[in-house]
């Protein structure tokens, strides 16, 4: 399938260094979309202290309020919550002194490549900077190495720098044994752990769960499927909030047992706070 790449929107980005600031103007394009949903929906039903046996609401929960919540929770935050790739494009390199801030949180760059003025496109090797991928109130940044600059070559006139990275928390199926899994499969321990699990070698798993490693790049093997931890997955804090704003938005108030009430959304407020990007 050929990537399409989407416009999202086109806006600025400020740095300050010491009272200096910046401007630099740039593009913004999502290539790949996040798949599933942060909260599932027996999770919102259970955190209401509905019947899970009653499905009748199940549709409006998942396609109209949980998404609903997860886009209040980013826009809130200032957060991708679930994995997802997407393309920034400069029209010049950044300052060689400041990181140049990239958005949505949990940073990992693809690539970044440039094109110069005969329309001739390089990857930009990774040795040349340096990535912070971010934390609960700090977005993630890229800047220059030490003893390291930036290509010489003159630039194309069109957004000639593109940085191709990935954002968002992980999220996976939760591990079952004797299954098959196939290479990129995302599992997640079944008493999850904050992290989640890619499969890079393929197979069938074992009888009895592997005890997973906690250190983000640690492997495990599990019968003939090996698991190589990739990163966190969506914070409980996050899909709390989602769950309560549910719940406050659910229209059958008498088929449920948990009411909203001012201390839950104070809480809410407060969790949201906790991992707003500033």
């Amino acid at each position: 399938m050929t990537d399409v790449y989407t416009i999202d929107y086109i806006g600025h980005i400020h740095h300050a260094l010491f009272g200096v600031s910046s401007v630099m103007i740039y593009k913004m394009e999502i290539k790949t979309l996040p798949d599933g949903l942060p909260v599932s929906v027996a999770e919102c039903k259970a955190f209401m202290r509905r019947e899970a046996s009653f499905t009748d609401d199940d549709i409006m929960i998942r396609d109209a309020l949980i998404r609903a919540e997860a886009t209040r929770t980013e826009t809130n935050t200032a957060r991708k919550l679930l994995r997802q790739t997407w393309v920034l494009s400069l029209g010049n390199w950044w300052s060689t002194s400041v990181p140049l801030d990239i958005p949505f949180g949990e940073l990992s760059v693809v690539e970044i490549r440039y094109t110069d003025y005969d329309g001739v496109q390089s990857v930009w090797t990774s040795t040349n900077y340096e990535v912070f991928k971010g934390n609960r109130t700090e977005p993630g940044n890229i800047m220059l190495a030490q003893e390291k600059e930036f290509p010489s070559d003159t630039l194309s006139e069109y957004w000639p720098i593109e940085i191709e990275f990935e954002c968002g928390f992980y999220s996976g199926s939760v591990w079952d044994d004797a299954t098959a899994y196939t290479l990129g499969d995302i599992v997640i321990p079944t008493t999850e752990n904050g992290l989640a699990y890619e499969c890079t070698v393929a197979g069938t798993s074992g009888g009895t769960e592997p005890t997973f490693p906690l250190t983000i790049g640690g492997t495990v093997v599990d019968n003939t499927v090996t698991w190589m931890a990739v990163g966190e997955t969506v914070p409980y804090a996050l899909k709390r909030a989602i769950m309560i704003g549910v719940c406050d938005a659910y229209d059958q108030p008498g088929d449920i047992l948990l009411y909203p009430n001012k201390n839950l959304l104070e809480q809410r407020r407060l969790m949201l706070e906790t991992w707003r990007l500033h």
